[in-house]
C-alpha cells in the first residue's frame, strides 16, 4: 500500500489513529513519520517489537480500523528466501552479453555464429558504444561521429562450438583434458572482424593532423603518437597508439607520476628531433614521432621544443604516456609492443584522401605465441580474451541441464536397469541367466511380461511391464490367480498390495479384463498352463516413459533401446544397448550403437570407461567391460552459457536447485493490546481510538 493512501485511511478512521515510534513511557513518545513506513514497526520482513493498542471501551470504528492496519503490517512483513525449483537456473550478467538467439539457447554443437547471426553493436555491448573522433590537431579540425562492430567468423571455422568431447594430447593440452562438454576454438578458425566506421571522412593532409589525437576502441581511450598519410587513398593507412589519454606538456627536470611510475623530462636535443626521458631512473633517448617500452610502460613523443632560459633549460616534450603501443598498418599484422601478432590483419578504409576508419581481422593460428598454438578448449570457468586489443573477453560459463539417471548394473547371472518413470517413482527392471539361456525377468520362473507376450511359468510371480495411458511405467505383479476365489494384483513399483483384488476370475484362455483402480484395466488370460498379457489398446500398452520422457523399448532377453526427443519433439538420438552374456563374466552391456558421437575415454591416462554423448545432452558412460553403464538425461535440451564481455566484467553463477521469493512471515499471537496494559510497555505501538491515544500518549 502507498504510503500517501494510507495517510488517507488513518485520517478515515472515526476516532483517529496515532503511530508512536521506538520506546515510549507516557507523554515521552515520539511521533512516527509516515515516510519511513513500515518501519519502525517491521524491519527486515519480521514484526520488530510492535504492539497495535486500543481501549477498553473501543467502538466499532476504532475495532475495524485496527483489524485493517494488522492486515497491512502482515502485508508488510515479507523477506526473501531460497525455494527449491525443478528447472536450472542459467548464469547471468550485467554488462554484458550471453549470446543467444531471439531467445534460444546455445545448444550441443552450436557455434558461435549458428546463435549469433548478426554482428554485436552498441545495443549488445557498451563497450561498443557509438563514439565521437575529435580531430583537434593539426590544419583540418573537427567532430566525427563514429560506430563500431564486432562479427564472428563463419560456421565452417569451428569458431566457438559447444560440444562434448575429450580433448587429445597437443602443445596447449600436454595430457589432453577429461571428457566433458568444452566451447572449442579451432586452431585455424576465422575469430572475429572488427570495424571502426566513421559517418564522414576526416580530411587527412599530413601525419600532424592526427598526431596527439585520441580515438576511443571498444571503451578504452588511446593515444594517437605516429600516423602515415595517405592523401590520395584511404586519407590514413598507418596509425600507433598508446593505450591510455594521458597526454602532456612536460618541462625539463620537473618528475610528473602516473600510477606507480615516475616520468622526468630530462633533456632535448639542439635540433629538436629527439627527446631524452627518465622512468623509474632508467634514461632513453627516444626520437620524435616514436615510442619506447619502459617495463609495462610506453612512452611517446609527439612534439620536441628546445627552451633557452638565462638561468636554467625549460626544453619540453609533449609525452604520451600509456600501457602499451599498438601499430595498425593496412593490410600488415597488428604489432603490440613490436611484436607483430599472427593471424591478424589490418584494413583502412577512405578514398581520396579522407579517412574512413579500419577494420582487424583476426583467424587463429598456430603461429601465435601464447595466445591460440593449437585447438583450445575451454572448460566452465574458462574464458579467452582478445589478443589484439585485449578488451573484452569470450567466457564459458558451463552448461544448464537438469538430469536423471539410468543405471544399469551387471553382476554375474544378474542384471537390473534402474530409473525413474515419469511420476518420479523408482522402477527396476532385471535380467536373469539361468537354464542356459537369458531371461527378461528376475529368474526363469518370475518371468516380466509385456503386452502380447505369453508364458507358462507361474501364475504367481509373473510381473507385467504396464504402462497408463499417460505413458506411466509400473511393475505389476501377479500374486495369485484362482480359478474360484479370483486373481490378486500387486503394484510393486508403488508399493501398493492388491491393486487388482477380483473375487471371480474364469480360467479359460481369454483375455479377460481386470480392474487396477485409478491405473486403468489389465488384460489377462489364464487356462491353467499358459498366462497372457492381452494386447488390446489401452489396457497398459503406453510408452515407457522416463522421469524426462525418454522412451524405452526393445526390452527382451537382449536388448533395450533408449530414445530421446529434443525440445521441438524430434528425435535426434535412438540409443541401443545390448546386453549379452559370457560364460565365464555374466551379463555385460555392448558399446551403445545409433548415439551421435562418443567412444572415448575419461581422459589420455583412464580407460577405465568410455563416454557417448547426444545432440540433446545426454552422456552415456560404460565401464570398460560393460559391467556397468549409466545414461545421464536431461529434462530440456542442454545449452551452454556462453558469454561476450567487458574484461572487468563477471558472470553470475546459476543454479540448479533453488531461487529467491518471497516469504510472509506471520505474527504470533499478542499483536493487541488494551490500553490498560500498553502503559508499562517499552514497544513500538500503533494507537488506534481517540480516547485510546489520550490515555496512552
Amino acid at each position: 500500500m502507498e504510503k500517501k493512501n494510507w495517510a488517507k485511511r488513518i485520517v478515515a478512521l472515526g476516532t483517529g489513529a496515532l503511530m508512536l515510534g521506538a520506546t515510549i513511557l507516557g507523554a515521552t513518545a515520539a511521533t512516527w513519520d509516515l515516510m519511513d513506513y513500515p518501519a519502525p514497526f517491521v524491519a527486515d520482513g519480521q514484526l520488530d517489537d510492535t504492539v497495535l493498542v486500543v481501549g477498553a471501551a473501543a467502538q466499532t470504528a476504532d475495532v475495524l480500523g485496527a483489524i485493517d492496519i494488522a492486515a497491512a503490517l502482515q502485508a508488510a512483513a515479507v523477506s526473501q528466501t531460497a525455494v527449491e525449483v525443478s528447472t536450472a537456473v542459467a548464469p547471468t550478467t550485467e554488462d554484458g552479453l550471453k549470446i543467444e538467439k531471439n531467445g534460444a539457447p546455445f545448444n550441443i554443437n552450436d557455434q558461435m555464429t549458428d546463435v549469433q547471426t548478426t554482428d554485436l553493436d552498441d545495443s549488445d555491448l557498451d563497450l561498443l558504444s557509438d563514439g565521437t573522433f575529435d580531430d583537434n590537431e593539426g590544419d583540418n579540425t573537427g567532430e566525427t561521429d563514429f560506430t563500431q562492430t564486432l562479427a564472428f567468423g563463419t560456421t565452417s571455422d569451428d569458431t566457438f562450438e559447444l560440444m562434448m568431447e575429450q580433448p587429445d594430447d597437443s602443445d596447449v593440452y600436454e595430457d589432453g583434458r577429461p571428457f566433458g562438454t568444452y566451447l572449442h576454438l579451432a586452431k585455424n578458425a576465422d575469430v572475429y572482424t572488427y570495424t571502426l566506421l566513421l559517418d564522414s571522412g576526416v580530411d587527412v593532409d599530413n601525419a600532424a593532423d592526427m598526431e596527439g589525437n585520441t580515438l576511443d576502441i571498444q571503451g578504452n581511450t588511446y593515444t594517437i603518437t605516429d600516423a602515415r598519410a595517405d592523401t590520395s587513398g584511404t586519407g590514413v593507412d598507418k596509425l600507433t597508439v598508446v593505450a591510455g589519454d594521458s597526454t602532456l606538456w612536460l618541462v625539463q627536470d620537473q618528475p610528473y607520476t602516473i600510477g606507480s611510475h615516475t616520468v622526468t623530462v630530462v633533456d632535448v636535443d639542439s635540433g629538436e628531433t629527439k627527446c631524452g626521458v627518465n622512468v623509474d631512473g632508467v634514461t632513453i633517448w627516444i626520437d620524435d614521432g616514436t615510442t619506447e617500452e619502459f617495463g609495462d610502460m610506453s612512452v611517446g613523443v609527439l612534439d620536441v621544443v628546445a627552451v633557452y632560459t638565462k638561468d636554467y633549460d625549460a626544453d619540453t616534450c609533449e609525452l604520451s604516456l600509456g600501457s602499451y603501443e599498438i601499430v595498425l598498418e593496412d593490410g600488415e599484422k597488428v604489432s603490440i609492443n613490436d611484436v607483430d601478432l599472427d593471424g591478424s590483419t589490418v584494413t583502412f578504409t577512405g578514398s581520396s584522401g579522407d579517412w574512413t576508419g579500419f577494420t582487424v581481422n583476426y583467424d587463429a593460428g598456430k603461429e601465435d605465441t601464447g595466445i591460440n598454438q593449437d585447438d583450445l578448449y575451454l572448460a566452465a570457468g574458462e574464458a579467452w580474451t582478445d589478443p589484439v586489443f585485449g578488451n573484452w573477453k569470450v567466457e564459458f560459463a558451463g552448461t544448464t541441464g537438469m538430469y536423471e539417471e539410468l543405471y544399469f548394473d551387471a553382476s554375474g547371472d544378474d542384471a537390473e536397469l534402474v530409473f525413474l518413470n515419469n511420476d518420479d517413482e523408482e522402477v527396476t527392471l532385471m535380467w536373469a541367466y539361468d537354464d542356459s539361456t537369458a531371461h527378461f525377468g528376475e529368474a526363469t520362473e518370475k518371468p516380466m511380461l509385456q503386452v502380447g507376450e505369453s508364458t507358462t511359468q507361474g501364475p504367481e510371480d509373473v510381473y507385467l511391464l504396464y504402462s497408463t495411458d499417460t505413458d506411466e511405467i509400473h511393475v505389476l505383479q501377479i500374486e495369485e490367480i484362482d480359478c474360484t476365489d479370483g486373481i490378486t494384483i500387486n503394484d510393486v513399483t508403488y508399493d501398493n498390495d492388491a491393486i487388482a483384488d477380483e473375487y471371480t476370475y474364469a480360467c479359460d484362455g481369454a483375455n479377460n479384463s481386470v480392474d487396477l483402480g485409478s491405473l486403468g484395466s489389465v488384460r489377462v488370460g489364464y487356462d491353467n498352463t499358459t498366462l497372457v498379457f492381452g494386447d488390446y489398446p489401452g489396457f497398459g500398452d503406453g510408452e515407457f516413459q522416463t522421469k524426462y520422457e525418454a522412451v524405452l523399448s526393445g526390452l527382451d532377453n537382449e536388448t533395450f533401446v533408449l530414445t530421446e526427443y529434443d525440445d521441438s519433439g524430434e528425435t535426434p538420438d535412438v540409443g541401443t544397448f545390448a546386453i549379452v552374456y559370457d560364460a565365464d563374466d555374466g551379463f555385460q552391456a555392448s558399446q551403445p550403437t545409433g548415439i551421435l558421437g562418443g567412444g572415448v575415454d575419461v581422459d589420455n591416462d583412464d580407460d577405465s570407461s568410455s563416454f557417448w554423448h547426444t545432440l540433446r545432452g545426454s552422456t552415456v558412460e560404460r565401464e570398460e567391460d560393460g559391467y556397468w553403464l549409466r545414461v545421464m538425461h536431461p529434462g530440456e535440451d542442454v545449452f551452454g552459457n556462453v558469454f561476450v564481455l567487458p574484461m572487468d566484467s563477471d558472470v553470475t553463477s546459476g543454479g540448479s536447485d533453488s531461487v529467491m521469493a518471497d516469504k510472509v512471515n506471520p505474527f504470533s499471537v499478542g499483536l493487541a493490546v488494551l490500553d490498560s496494559e500498553a502503559g508499562s510497555m517499552s514497544k513500538n505501538m500503533i494507537v488506534v481510538g481517540g480516547p485510546c491515544a489520550n490515555t496512552v500518549a
